[in-house]
């Protein structure tokens, strides 16, 4: 029994100083506050090397063949047209623009209008008159715009002369070929009076209208008969 005892006591010993040592340990590492996890040290990362080669969504700011607003380029040349005079007559009694024929009986006036581009723009316009039975040839025609020139020259049938006088208004000149008109600068008339030898005075009329400023003049005259 006394060895037993010895034996019991002896086991107690230990178990008492290995809870000794497990309390000192504890205390010594932590002072009582919990231990902090170990945080391991990254590695140093590594860069991706640069591509020389934009993505389609990454253009650069200029780039050699893709000028700026490309799209956006005025197809407007410098300058443009100040002076529109797209119905321009012939410059000559032979390219006249022909107006419709009308006679003796046409009493109301009638308005021709046009532009003048500059001093060597002439413009020439062609009528045909007919002399009719019973009615009396009262030709009265006028510039009605200042600073413009306008002449009326009678040409009769089968090239028989005129006899122009110029008794309603202008000057007595012949044009570039040679036939008989009168000239007037505006606003004022310029009618010619004619005779072709005959009964009938029928005859073809050719206005010619040039200015000498060298501006863009719109113009405008009148005739009737």
């Amino acid at each position: 029994m006394a060895l037993s005892t010895r034996h019991v006591r002896s086991q107690f010993l230990v178990l008492g100083a290995l809870i000794g040592v497990v309390g000192w340990l504890g205390c010594a590492t932590s002072n009582g506050d919990p231990i902090d996890d170990i945080v391991p040290t990254p590695s140093p990362t590594t860069k991706t090397p640069a591509t020389s080669d934009p993505g389609a969504g990454d253009r650069p700011g200029f780039e050699a063949g893709f000028p700026e607003d490309a799209g956006n380029t005025d197809p407007t040349p410098d300058g443009g047209d100040t002076c529109v005079d797209n119905n321009d007559p012939g410059s000559s009694e032979n390219t006249a623009k022909v107006l419709p024929d009308t006679n003796d009986a046409q009493n109301d006036p009638i308005t021709v209008s046009g532009v003048l581009s500059g001093p060597v723009d002439t413009d020439f316009y062609k009528l045909n008159v007919a002399d009719t039975f019973g009615h009396l040839l009262q030709p009265h025609t006028q510039i009605k715009t200042s600073g413009v020139e306008m002449c009326v020259f009678v040409r009769c049938p089968s090239g028989n002369s005129s006899n122009v006088t110029c008794g309603g208004g202008g000057v007595a000149k012949k044009s570039d070929i040679g036939t008989d008109g009168c000239c007037a600068s505006g606003p004022s008339g310029a009618t010619p009076t004619w005779n072709c030898g005959g009964s009938d005075d029928s005859a073809v009329l050719f206005f010619r209208v040039k200015q000498t400023a060298n501006k863009c003049s719109p113009y405008s005259f009148t005739y009737a008969f």
